[in-house]
């Protein structure tokens, strides 16, 4: 079953205190009644090959319980009851986890060992320069690299830390380096192994960071079956036959373990309990796991609460209703022996910035790549006549609705454009991955390729356009699409422009509210590049 949710503090407390003050009596007779029930149930006595005290610690956890049955409103106890909260969940989640994997005769895989020096192996097959901005990836890697290697291990593990840097510095793979890095470090000095899990907004950018992970992997001939796991609700469970290659996108559920085949059961147990060294998951999963109730989403926070280290990328996509909750669960998890990195070009005000540690160095001299400037566009067909206008360079138009972005798709498709595409939360991510692909290969072939699309392709999607519009939204959305345009800031005429259209058809303030739409308004009354956007955010 599930934990009653949030508010069953608010039940029939007498009836409950009643219930879980006989708890402790009814254990005292269990332990004396004990050594006649297993004979007479013919059953064997799993006493011997449990770990520690277990008649203590059973009574132990019914005075718990019964704690937190009599604890006073839960506002006005709240770190206690924060702290109850934390308790009584991992308590549970290790609980049902245990329960599901015994009932399925479930073994669960040996920890596997991985290298820290995976990512370094894996540059260094890679050829060319890395165009303007490789000074800038190498200056940002070696300079996390070394604060991992040097900063005292309690000022990273567990703690909050942060990596900010702009938008193609080679954050994904500078963040896998770290946590490999830091996981190597606690191994030698605390002699634990911390499993890395790696969230991130949407499906699409699991696919994407997914595919770096195995090229990583393989590289080093480590078969990403074997210590990896891509979990979230799309995710489809794949025969040994059809598994994808290794250099495949695909986050196919495993269905085998080095020589074993497993079935469809044990693939779903070793991935719903996070049962490999490195995850890849959803937002959705990790905060329904930490401040959740089901028993599905639990089972795994006490894998997470065994000292993880947790990268929360593109954190700047998290609702901003939802910072003051997320806020004050982050606050908690180092308590748990949980490190946190907050990963993205622009963070938000979710923690309290002179008590975190910021691993990124300030990139001087990082080129600009894009210039926001306002245009004049009012109305849907304008902005579609002005878009085909540039008809011979690659395009990326964002706007706030999928009403309008169907409305302009229309409008683009009568103009007869040659390579156009629609993406929206309304195509199925399955389509979405199929669409992303193809546009990668035709603006790698340098075909003017125009995408009409609404937010989802704002946090890390890895494409790059020649030039964008994007209607009237807050400053950190207009920096996300900016990242999306002359990403490796190859182009020799300097940045390429972003223009910011405000349509008349359009509802940005329903999206957004009109308090964001209007700083960003005051901001961009003159031209600014994307840099200096994203100073003015982080300020």
């Amino acid at each position: 079953g599930d934990i009653d949710p949030p508010e069953f503090l608010d039940v029939d407390r007498p009836g409950l205190r009643r219930t879980l003050r006989a708890l402790p009596v009814q254990l005292d007779a269990a332990r004396q009644s004990w050594p006649l029930l297993c004979p007479a149930l013919g059953l064997p006595d799993p006493l011997p090959f449990l770990d520690g005290q277990v008649w203590e610690t059973l009574r132990a956890l019914a005075e718990e319980a019964l704690a937190l049955a009599y604890l006073a409103e839960y506002e006005t106890l709240e770190p206690v009851a924060r702290r109850r909260f934390w308790e009584t969940n991992i308590v549970f989640s290790a609980l049902i986890d245990a329960d599901k994997k015994l009932a399925a005769g479930y073994r669960p895989p040996h920890r596997s060992a991985l290298p820290a020096d995976l990512v370094d192996r894996y540059l260094a097959t890679l050829s060319g320069d890395g165009g303007p901005l490789g000074p800038f990836r190498r200056q940002l890697y070696q300079a996390v690299d070394e604060r991992i290697r040097n900063e005292p291990l309690d000022r990273l593990y567990p703690a909050l830390l942060t990596l900010t840097a702009p938008t193609g510095a080679g954050k994904t793979l500078t963040v896998l380096n770290a946590a490999l890095k830091l996981r190597a470090r606690v191994e030698q000095e605390r002699g634990l192994s911390p499993r890395i899990v790696y969230a991130l907004p949407f499906i699409n950018l699991i696919e994407q960071t997914a595919e770096i992970v195995r090229h990583v992997l393989t590289d080093a001939g480590i078969d990403p079956a074997d210590v990896m796991v891509a979990h979230h609700h799309l995710a489809p469970l794949a025969s040994p036959s059809r598994a994808a290659p290794p250099s495949s996108a695909s986050s196919s559920l495993p269905v085998a373990r080095g020589e074993e085949d497993l079935d469809v059961d044990e693939a779903l147990l070793l991935v719903e309990s996070w049962d490999a060294e490195i995850v890849l998951t959803t937002f959705v999963q990790v905060f329904h796991t930490l401040i959740g109730y089901q028993n599905r989403m639990l089972k795994k926070l006490h894998t997470l609460a065994q000292g993880a280290i947790l990268v929360l990328d593109e954190v700047q996509a998290l609702d901003a209703r939802y910072w003051p909750l997320v806020r004050a669960v982050l606050d908690d998890l180092p308590q748990w022996g949980i490190t946190v990195v907050l990963m993205t070009a622009t963070q938000p005000a979710l923690v309290d910035r002179e008590r975190v540690l910021e691993l990124a160095p300030e990139l001087h001299g990082y080129p600009p790549r894009v210039v926001l400037t306002l245009a004049e566009p009012r109305t849907v067909a304008e902005l579609s006549e002005a878009v085909a206008a540039e008809a011979g360079q690659s395009q990326l138009v964002v706007v706030n609705s999928v009403r309008l972005s169907l409305e302009l798709f229309d409008a683009l498709r009568r103009l007869g454009l040659p390579h156009l595409f629609y993406l929206s939360s309304n195509v199925t991510p399955r389509d979405r991955k199929a669409r992303l692909e193809q546009i990668r290969e035709l603006l790698e072939r340098g075909a003017p390729v125009v995408l009409v699309a609404t937010q989802v392709v704002e946090a890390g999607v890895d494409v790059d356009f020649d030039s964008g519009w994007r209607e009237w939204g807050p400053l950190e959305a207009l920096v996300q699409v900016a990242g999306r345009i002359n990403r490796n800031a190859l182009e020799a005429t300097g940045p390429r422009p972003l223009r910011i259209v405000g349509l008349d058809e359009g509802q940005g303030h329903l999206v957004y509210g009109r308090v964001l739409l209007d700083a960003a308004r005051e901001v961009l009354r003159q031209p600014l590049v994307d840099r200096e956007v994203e100073r003015i955010l982080e300020a």
